[in-house]
């Protein structure tokens, strides 16, 4: 059951109500809010920002789902303006009105990194699809540094220094097994939604939640919320003014703490968190061949795009994708590609990419398969292949398309 219009109401009083000053000039209770409850969509603390709005009570009403309300985070509004947004009905119904109030200053803090013109607040989300998430080390690693910051974020102002020095001797571990682009992600991950959580902890007054052992080893993005608000809570306990460095030069929070921490030797790795790692590599490895199996096995007609020149990237759905390894990417529900020669669109059906380079993604694709068509056809002039939710269109000259081995074969 979604979480009621009401509700909101409540948090978005306690929202107002409350002068505390979680980050230096973000104002939530000054950033508008836009809701949708399954029914209606609602804009809290603006004026309408086009027609078709209706005002009631305190805020604009539009009836349905806005066509800028898609996710829990910053939308811009149709007059430019941005506001925080929140899917209800993906929210725990469970949530309380000040849980729900920290929900939603999460979301203004997303409007706050947003509006700041240095841009040092995003991050590379391809990154994460590269990410070595079957190294067992690296998740052994992960794991120790997760929970030295748990014991480092006890109310104890003995040993703090000694577990939060340990969190950074495994991180630096880890880094120095890591490429520069995914060490650059993590940091960028947890400026971005480590610090959103930190000011959502801090209204809510609760204190970050790591799992039993660690996340999930492909929960890479989520466990970057855990450990950028750790790292900031860990941050607050120095007498240095660390969130004027990160407005002035987006600097990375674990290096900051790093810088005024005292170094410690991170000890042994127990067996126990080496099984578990090893437990965790073996089990993205037989998700990936069972992902691959499903593939492979599905009925109906194939369509294979071939492309000496490379097709390049134009859209995906970072949600719905998994890297399978020397290459192969397998896109669940939508890719965009096109290059000099054509143009194509695979929607609400499964394709497998092939890399023409080192990058999954960014090196462009050499091959594309396209399993489980019904039906394949060309229009009349051949420059259009249309399939279900397949469309590719050809700019200069009519597609070819060869039938061998069971499959369809699209040479570009």
């Amino acid at each position: 059951m979604p979480v009621s219009t009401a509700l909101f109401r409540q948090a978005l009083t306690l929202i107002q109500a409350d002068t505390r000053c979680l980050w230096p000039n973000f104002v939530p209770a000054a950033i508008p809010y836009l809701t949708y409850d399954g029914h209606g969509t609602v804009l809290w603390g603006a004026p309408s920002p086009e027609p078709g709005w209706q005002e009631q009570k305190d805020a604009w009403v539009y009836l349905g789902r806005h066509p800028s309300m898609t996710a829990n985070t910053a939308t811009r509004l149709p007059d430019g303006r941005l506001a925080a947004s929140l899917m209800l009905g993906s929210v725990d119904s469970h949530l309380t009105a000040l849980q729900l109030a920290g929900l939603a200053v999460h979301e203004a803090f997303h409007v706050y990194q947003e509006g700041d013109p240095r841009g040092f607040w995003g991050a590379d989300e391809l990154a994460a699809l590269t990410y070595p998430v079957a190294d067992p080390f690296i998740l052994a690693a992960r794991a120790l540094e997760s929970a030295a910051l748990q014991r480092a974020l006890r109310p104890d102002a003995n040993t703090w220094p000694l577990h939060a020095g340990r969190a950074l001797a495994w991180r630096q571990a880890r880094c120095e097994r890591l490429s520069a682009e995914h060490v650059t992600y993590e940091r960028a991950m947890e400026r971005k939604e480590g610090l959103a959580h930190y000011v959502e902890l801090g209204f809510a007054q609760a204190v970050p939640v790591f799992p039993l052992v660690d996340y999930a080893a492909e929960a890479v993005r989520q466990r970057a919320y855990t450990t950028g608000a750790a790292y900031a809570l860990l941050l607050d306990r120095l007498s240095l003014d660390w969130k004027t460095l990160v407005e002035a030069s987006g600097a990375a929070l674990d290096e900051l703490l790093a810088a005024h921490t005292p170094p410690a030797e991170r000890g042994p790795m127990s067996p126990e968190v080496q099984a578990w790692a090893g437990a965790e590599a073996a089990r993205v490895a037989h998700r990936q061949q069972e992902a691959r199996r499903t593939f492979e096995g599905q009925r109906g007609q194939r369509l294979v795009l071939r492309s000496v020149q490379p097709l390049w990237l134009r859209g995906f759905d970072p949600l719905n994708t998994l890297v399978l390894g020397e290459g192969a990417v397998l896109h669940h529900r939508f890719l965009q590609f096109a290059n000099g020669a054509v143009e194509g669109e695979v929607l609400g059906q499964g394709c497998l990419t092939v890399a023409a380079g080192l990058n999954p993604l960014l090196s462009g694709f050499r091959e594309i398969i396209i399993p489980g068509l019904e039906a394949v056809r060309l229009s009349g002039d051949g420059f259009t292949l249309e399939a279900g939710g397949v469309r590719i269109r050809s700019y200069h000259t009519p597609l070819q398309v060869n039938t061998a081995h069971a499959e369809l074969s699209l040479e570009i």
